[in-house]
């Protein structure tokens, strides 16, 4: 096998080991599958537990699919009585809200109801709470609700149940044939009135006792509206608690069968039928799947399940129902359906019992002999294996061998390894790669040095550039009449962008403010940045324009890259305010104007960069500053800053950004106008040098 491929060996013995290994199981599983076929009564076993597994099952089914039905029928049957009582409220409500929005088509009686006799039925179907003064309006409302009395002794009729009316100013109209009503009876204080208002929707109620007459009812309520869409008051039927308990006590199948009701939102049973005529029970706190069932039934599920309660099993099949925020559910006691199951259970369980145990001892001896065996085969092939391994992986050792000495750095270390599979050729590569290695660290070593020269020459070059422009800030501390504040930070080592600022005379009143961009970027821009500066410097006597003629000369004559630097070059008369300025090319200057709270840019015509063409005429233009006024020079790297998406920062945003900086120190503005550019750049690389001067004028 020296010859080989890694995987010719690898396929070899696994199907070594996969050939012994079948024909081991396939050996034991004959012989004991052609014993199992000797002894039918084992057969018999496997049917007997098939038959009474079926047989438990299908009673389950039966029940199961016996009791939904039941529910269903009977939700049926509420849902019919729970779409009546809305149907009549909703009859109801619609006719009072005619009423209030129509009152002039409605007469209503012509003497105050209250002060005619007590044996008239419409005026003794009026009622007013206690404490509500007798007003005009009232007395107006009373009369207007006297049209209702007639419709409402109609539905109270025909209903299940009677018929009230509430309203919000405390009159009760009874639709019912009762006229008792207690002294301090107020309707806005009923449940049924309250829970309607606060939900403002149609509403079924839990059972509670009637101030009337005492006795346990439900209501269906909901609000009705005045033509501003206020709350005018509520309808309601009351239907008896005794209603709802006939048709549950229909129900009782068997001494163990209850149904009971459950309301989906407070959480309490609507009726059961082990309540009694004064008591009305909230659900207790059960344990376990009991009280997981009650809160499904809360949230509106339906299903059929297996329930302990008080420690017995019952069957519990439950559904809401459609009309009402109502549940129903049916409880079976689990015996009574299982009964017939178990008797059958046992009787199977017991003729098979004797088949069960000779099964045993028959499989024990296939479950002895098949480990004798398993052992006998699984020592054999670790036999084998060890054999094959130490063949196959010899080659491994040795390459684990090298390759730990090179990496400890012994690059002198060979490998080898004859054999002419993968492992063969990955010891030459690695071989290769050694004597590739050792050759590049020697020339790495070269490359290193002078990689480090050059950036020690690029250090020295960025701290020459920092020492040429202005440090201190901000400058000429002491000074009231003008502030000035600069940023810059270049894109590579050393940029091209430059400001300065200096006095013209000696008596401190003339102040230049210069910035430029150099094209390009680096150290040749670097270079061309620091000529030009200088030369700009050492032509301060001239006037503005006539200064840029000099530079761009002097420039041009020598210029054989080709290269140039946009330029803005500024005078300010610090006593007067004027402001004398030239342009090359530049970007135009922001100007804050604080009289009119104004920022917009400078209006600058189209010039070229110094150093592009020659004998070039420049002509400057002058402002006058107002205490309070500002200026912002900066380079192209602010408004050409990209994100991201490639978008760019732009000279609307710097617009719109320096204008909510405007009333900070400079130095406060320069800095959160950098924060805005590198908060819009986020992850994207800088570009370009960003450079910003800000100067703040305030008058001598």
């Amino acid at each position: 096998m020296r010859n080989l491929k890694f995987t010719t060996k690898f396929i070899i013995v696994i199907i070594s080991v996969s050939v012994v290994s079948i024909l081991n199981i396939f050996t034991v599983s004959l012989l004991e599958m052609w014993g199992l076929a000797q002894f039918p009564p084992e057969i018999t076993f496997e049917l007997g537990e098939y038959a009474s597994n079926a047989s438990w099952n299908a009673l389950i089914e039966q029940a199961e699919s016996y009791l939904t039905k039941l529910a269903e029928t009977q939700a049926g049957k509420y849902d019919v009585t729970f779409d009546r009582m809305a149907d009549d409220v909703g009859a109801v409500v619609a006719h009072m809200e005619r009423l209030y929005e129509s009152p002039d088509a409605f007469g209503g009686r012509e003497s105050p109801l209250l002060e005619e006799p007590p044996d008239e039925s419409r005026a003794a179907a009026i009622f007013v709470a206690d404490g509500i003064a007798m007003t005009e309006a009232i007395e107006k409302e009373i009369l207007l609700l006297s049209d209702v009395t007639d419709m409402l002794q109609s539905v109270s009729r025909s209903s299940l149940g009677s018929v009230y009316i509430g309203t919000e100013s405390g009159i009760l109209v009874n639709g019912a044939d009762q006229n008792e009503i207690p002294s301090d009876y107020d309707p806005r204080k009923r449940p049924w009135y309250q829970e309607a208002a606060e939900q403002r929707e149609l509403i079924f109620t839990d059972i509670y006792a009637n101030v009337f007459d005492g006795g346990l009812y439900m209501s269906c309520a909901a609000v009705f509206r005045d033509p501003e869409g206020e709350i005018a008051g509520v309808a309601v039927i009351d239907i008896p608690f005794g209603t709802l308990m006939g048709d549950i006590d229909n129900l009782r199948i068997e001494e163990t069968v209850y149904a009971f009701l459950l309301n989906r939102k407070t959480g309490k049973y609507t009726a059961r039928q082990d309540y009694d005529d004064h008591e009305i029970r909230e659900v207790a706190d059960a344990q376990g799947a009991h009280r997981e069932i009650l809160e499904s039934m809360t949230n509106g599920d339906s299903g059929f399940t297996e329930v302990v309660i008080d420690g017995l099993n019952y069957y519990i099949a439950y559904l809401p129902l459609s009309t009402a925020n109502v549940a129903l559910g049916l409880v079976f006691k689990y015996d009574e359906i299982v009964s017939s199951a178990m008797e059958m259970k046992s009787v199977i369980d017991s003729t098979i019992l004797d088949a069960r145990d000779l099964l045993v001892v028959r499989l024990q001896r296939g479950l002895f002999a098949f480990t004798l065996l398993s052992s006998l085969v699984i020592i054999a092939v670790m036999i084998v294996a060890i054999m094959i391994a130490k063949s196959i992986t010899k080659p491994f050792t040795e390459l684990m061998g090298g390759v730990r000495d090179v990496g400890s750095g012994n690059l002198d270390r060979k490998i080898d390894i004859r054999t002419k599979d993968e492992v063969g050729v990955l010891a030459d590569c690695l071989n290769k790669m050694t004597d590739d290695l050792k050759s590049y660290i020697a020339n790495l070593s070269v490359i290193t040095a002078e990689k480090e020269r050059a950036n020690s020459e690029l250090r020295i070059a960025t701290d020459i550039q920092a020492d040429m422009l202005p440090k201190i800030l901000p400058p000429y501390a002491g000074r009231e009449d003008f502030r000035l504040a600069a940023f810059m930070k270049p894109a590579k080592e050393v940029g091209g962008d430059f400001y300065d600022f200096f006095f013209l005379d000696d008596e401190r009143t003339k102040l230049a403010l210069v910035i430029a961009d150099v094209s390009g970027k680096g150290v040749p821009s670097a270079l061309f940045m620091v000529i030009a500066k200088i030369l700009i410097k050492n032509n301060k006597d001239f006037t503005c324009a006539d200064i840029f003629g000099e530079v761009n000369s002097l420039l041009y004559a020598d210029n054989n890259s080709c290269m140039f630097v946009t330029t803005f070059y500024s005078v300010l008369d610090i006593p007067s305010g004027k402001y004398t300025y030239v342009n090359a090319g530049h970007n135009a200057p922001i100007l804050y104007r604080k009289g009119s709270n104004e920022v917009c840019y400078l209006d600058l015509p189209k010039s070229p960069p110094l150093g592009v063409f020659p004998n070039k005429k420049f002509v400057s233009y002058e402002l006058t500053l107002q205490k309070g006024d500002a200026l912002l020079l900066y380079t192209d790297g602010v408004t050409e800053a990209f994100n991201m998406s490639g978008e760019m920062y732009g000279k609307e945003r710097l617009l719109e950004n320096i204008a909510g900086f405007t009333e900070e120190f400079p130095e406060t503005i320069v800095n959160n106008l950098y924060d805005t550019i590198n908060d819009f750049a986020g992850e994207k690389p800088q570009s370009d040098d960003i450079t910003l001067l800000f100067c703040k004028y305030f008058g001598s």
